[in-house]
């Protein structure tokens, strides 16, 4: 070996056995790592600590003064989770309730190192909410053996090692001495090209699934004594090793990023090839998290609004909002395996539990806010309309209304300025005596405040129209102002855009919106290289079988279709409904009695009416456009290029953009698809939802992932000017609806307006993620992303007087004073604290 080679460090990595098996395993190891300064280990996540310490607490003083002295590493995230599965906020509280509660409680310990070595996935901004939190380092694997930047669009990146596919180095250390030996040699000499001209840093990852703490002291020691080697010829040649030694990441990788010279920095999503496995694989599960996602930053944004209001009275719930957001989180990428059926039982059982948590919350603060709106009870029945998001907003509600006897024969909706609205009667009961006794009400409400709410009033509308007859629709064509919609036997047949004068979609395969069903075989997190495709085994689709069109309602307001079909194996029940004056067409798409048949997807299908699309989908905190934000490859057995891995993880849209207009879908399931699976030889874009798919756990023993009964699925399509973000917006409010608060009480001091903002920013292309009480102090934090590339200046303004802007790190630290205009840098995420006067 040549004697430059100074130094193999050694990473051992048992954390997972040491941390969730029995006291007896981990506390010899605990009081052997005080006495021997060699020793040490990493815990994966946070997570795994939160759970020992429950378990016993009399070990938290020794686990911190092992953090101290380097025995042991803590990485920086709650779990190890697949990125693309969880939205903006889902991914800054990994950082919250790892790195910064694991610094609060063992003695400031800071965690440089993110681990998640399990994933064959990589999200487009994961770099950047890492760096921004003071995470420096990534450990992953199931990627081309190497080091490397991996680098987000803002230009953030973090030094990342891959030992290449997952456990390969234990492989070779767990032979006899010899091979051992020989293993850790050839390795130093892979390992030259990367520390070329400098001093080698050799990495060996003792990792695997459930790996106990394994001893290497005899090999380390027989390493560093081999100081000979006899020659062919019996001669005894002297040998200059490296030393090696044991090391924690938190030791190594500052000591490799600083003496690594040929490394290359690689950007972009690398798209996550087990999809199937969390969303078409767990529909129901990844519903609840897909709400709970919005409901839990919707209920800080209006606690941390009322607490402010009359903080005596509204205490902010920082116990409870901890509760629900480790709920939230605490799935990682462990679905399935063996007795998989009882982790998913846990996974969905903690994700509905956030989904319930966030609801709650979201009614505690809203009611709150609602009860000190001076109403005008006069005109009607209140309602107040609480909009999350931060901008202004247009959308339907409907909304149950209870009516006292004798009250109502019609109803009537206006604003707080009188101004009376359209509104449409469904599902009303009546009293014996002829009047109401109760109705859902739908009516669009218009221009609702930035992170704020509007007040309308329900009233008996004595002159109003009976009829519910609409103009705008019959069982052959639908048209308002924005669109021209072609019905037919099986299916949509066409949509025209009357701005554009265009078709948006072709029909000789699909109609708009066709379900079909296809053979599905895949085995969730297997050890593939691809995604596994569907087949056209047993193919089928709606409109095959030329169902006929019904009209359900057809009123002032809107206009609804239903199409019913039984397609092989379920039967396929679509909902369309049109606003009049709304750009959007609404699909509300079930499965009904869905029988549970192994190997079975269900896709949706709008074949768009373009050459060559840009294809882009939304990830967290940005988008990614197919084919442009990729990384090239993962290389080592995942040898496809990433810019062909379909489908793909997305979270509230999907689109497809040509030179004029952009086509863009919402999504209420967590993955898409624009390649048209089908054998119909066509290179036309096909924008699909994966609905449903019963595949199976990659584990010989594991579970099937059936999902019988019932599903149901929402979307909304829109088309608006190409580079516009008004129909992404459009999108994030379908799966974001406006809050509905009926018939609140009024307090006797009520002060707050009819309609009011708490806070708006002047910015059409930054969007806030999250308005919150800050963690250590009185401030309120606002954290938000640009989704261009270029800076953004930002104006915000507030109902309550801002003092001061910081700008702090992603988990609230470090604060610094900046001008009251922000400045959110190219695909920049920012996080601000708020001092209120």
């Amino acid at each position: 070996m040549n004697s430059s080679h100074q130094d193999i460090a050694w990473v051992d990595r048992p954390e997972v056995c040491i941390i969730l098996r029995d006291t007896l395993l981990l506390t010899p190891v605990l009081k052997d790592a005080f006495i021997r300064d060699d020793y040490g280990f990493d815990i994966e996540d946070g997570l795994m600590l939160r759970e020992y310490i429950a378990r016993h607490p009399e070990s938290k003083e020794q686990l911190t003064t092992l953090l101290k002295r380097n025995l042991i590493s803590v990485g920086a995230t709650y779990n190890c989770p697949y990125e693309d599965m969880y939205d903006a906020e889902d991914q800054v509280r990994q950082l919250y309730l790892g790195k910064k509660w694991v610094k609060k409680n063992f003695g400031g310990y800071d965690s440089k190192v993110y681990w998640n070595v399990d994933v064959p996935g990589k999200s487009l901004q994961t770099p950047q909410i890492l760096r921004k939190a003071g995470v420096d380092y990534m450990v992953i694997s199931r990627h081309a053996k190497g080091m490397f930047h991996w680098a987000s669009p803002d230009g953030s990146s973090v030094f990342t090692y891959s030992p290449g596919h997952y456990g390969n180095d234990l492989l070779y250390l767990s032979r006899d001495m010899n091979n051992k030996l020989k293993y850790a040699a050839d390795e130093t000499l892979y390992w030259e090209e990367t520390f070329k001209g400098g001093e080698i840093q050799t990495p060996l990852l003792s990792s695997q699934d459930m790996l106990p703490a394994i001893d290497y002291s005899d090999f380390i020691e027989k390493w560093n004594r081999f100081d000979s080697v006899i020659d062919e010829d019996g001669t005894a040649k002297e040998l200059f090793l490296p030393k090696m030694e044991l090391k924690t990441v938190d030791e190594f990788m500052p000591l490799a990023e600083k003496k690594a010279i040929n490394i290359d920095t690689i950007m972009g999503e690398r798209p996550n090839v087990w999809v199937y496995i969390h969303g078409p694989g767990h529909h129901d599960a990844l519903t609840a998290s897909r709400e709970a996602s919005k409901l839990l930053p919707a209920a800080e944004k209006f606690l941390s609004i009322a607490n402010i209001l009359e903080p005596q009275k509204m205490q902010y719930p920082f116990a409870d909002l901890d509760e629900a957001w480790q709920a939230k989180i605490y799935p990682d990428h462990g679905w399935g395996g063996h007795d998989g059926d009882i982790t998913d039982n846990l996974f969905k059982e903690n994700l509905v539990k956030s989904r319930t948590m966030g609801q709650d919350l979201l009614n505690k603060g809203t009611n709150f806010i609602s009860q000190r709106i001076k109403k005008d009870e006069k005109l009607g029945i209140p309602i107040v309309l609480f909009n999350s998001l931060s901008w202004k907003r247009t959308d339907p509600v409907t909304t149950k209304i209870e009516f006292v006897k004798g009250r109502f024969k019609n109803v009537g909706v206006m604003t707080a300025g009188k101004k009376k609205v359209d509104v449409q009667m469904s599902s009303p009961s009546y009293y014996n005596d002829g009047s109401l006794k109760s109705a859902n009400i739908t009516f669009v409400a218009e221009d609702i405040p930035s992170i704020g709410y509007a007040t309308y009033y329900v009233f008996d509308d004595i002159m109003g129209k009976t009829s519910n007859d609409s103009v705008n629709g019959n069982l052959s064509t639908y048209e308002n102002a924005f669109y021209r919609l072609s019905f037919e036997n099986g299916g949509i047949a066409q949509v025209y855009d009357k701005e554009f004068k265009r078709d948006l979609f072709l029909n000789d395969n699909f109609k708009v919106g066709d379900v079909f069903t296809m053979e599905s075989v895949g085995n969730g997190a297997g050890e593939f290289g691809d995604v596994q495709q569907p087949s056209m085994v047993d193919f089928d689709k709606v409109s095959l079988h030329n169902p006929e069109w019904k009209i359900l309602e057809n009123g002032p307001v809107y206009t609804k279709y239903r199409l019913e079909q039984q397609i092989m194996h379920a039967i396929v029940r679509q909902d369309v409904t049109l606003y009049h004056n709304l750009k959007r067409v609404y699909f509300d798409t079930s499965l009904r009695n869905w029988s549970g048949e192994l190997y079975r997807e269900f896709r949706t299908a709008f074949p768009v009416n373009m050459e060559n699309p840009e294809i882009a989908h939304e990830v967290p905190f940005g988008s990614v456009r197919v084919g442009k934000d990729e990384i090239k490859t993962a290389g080592e057995r995942y040898t496809p290029l990433c810019k062909d891995v379909h489908p793909r993880a997305i979270i509230d849209w999907i689109s497809a953009t040509d030179e004029e207009l952009a086509i863009t879908l919402s999504s209420s399931v967590a993955a898409a698809d624009w390649i048209d699976p089908t054998d119909h030889n066509s290179d036309q874009s096909v924008l699909q939802h994966l609905l449903l798919a019963s595949r199976t756990s990659c584990h010989r023993e594991g579970n099937e992932y059936s999902q019988a009964g019932n599903h149901d699925f929402t979307n909304v399509l829109t088309s608006n000017k190409a580079g516009s973000i008004v129909g992404q917006k459009i999108a994030k409010q379908k799966n974001e609806p406006l809050h509905v608060v009926v018939y609140p009480d009024t307090a006797r001091d009520a002060f707050l307006p009819e309609t009011n903002s708490f806070y708006e920013i002047d910015s059409d292309n930054v969007l806030i993620t999250t308005i919150k009480k800050a963690e250590d102090n009185d401030n309120v934090i606002a954290r938000m992303y640009n989704v261009k590339d270029t800076e953004e200046k930002v104006n915000m303004s507030s109902y309550f007087d801002i003092k001061t802007y910081s700008k702090t790190n992603i988990i609230e630290e470090y604060p610094q004073e900046v001008l009251p205009q922000l400045k959110v840098g190219k695909y920049a995420i920012e996080t601000f604290s708020l001092e209120l006067k």
